[in-house]
């Protein structure tokens, strides 16, 4: 008989840090369009005011 893992928390712990990597790669996508989005505002501040 196959052994499951004996201590289920093991296994919730690793689905958690999964979940969270996944937040933090969302978190770094959503930084790099605020920066990108600032970026573009500033050319067009730069562009009005030229």
């Amino acid at each position: 008989m196959a052994k499951h893992n004996a201590n289920p928390n093991i296994t919730h712990i690793n689905a958690i840090e999964g979940l969270i990597s996944q937040v933090d790669g969302h978190l770094n996508a959503l930084d790099l369009d605020a920066t990108n989005s600032d970026e573009r505002r500033q050319k067009k501040i730069l562009a009005i005011e030229e």
